[in-house]
């Protein structure tokens, strides 16, 4: 059986393991890229038979609405979410007592690992 796997975040290290790895298997991949660091010829060079390379930003809820679309009209179907993105400051010199601010600190919508039954 074949798997669909959307992959948020694979341009990053991570994701990109996990994209070579689903294709390995034979299975089919929705490759997001984040829409500030990658622009769509770059996601163009990931499409293939098993993989669509895709752009969005997840703190944007339309983007990730379009991007679930896209792929479920290519593939038909999605099988699991996984996300490899994160925009929460990272600062060794960060003071506990210093509020982040919320925009900083907080996704509208997060896509997680999920497998639907």
């Amino acid at each position: 059986m074949v798997m669909f796997v959307q992959i948020f975040g694979a341009t990053g290290h991570m994701g990109r393991s996990l994209v070579r790895a689903v294709l390995s298997h034979g299975d089919q991949c929705t490759a997001v890229g984040w829409t500030q660091e990658n622009t769509m010829e770059q996601m163009e060079q990931w499409h293939d038979q098993n993989c669509l390379g895709l752009l969005c930003d997840v703190r944007v809820r339309d983007t990730v609405d379009t991007v679930l679309k896209k792929s479920i009209e290519r593939w038909g179907k999605v099988d699991i979410i996984a996300k490899y993105v994160s925009n929460h400051p990272i600062s060794t010199n960060h003071h506990p007592n210093i509020p982040i601010p919320a925009a900083q600190a907080t996704v509208p919508f997060i896509p997680s690992p999920h497998k639907p039954k």
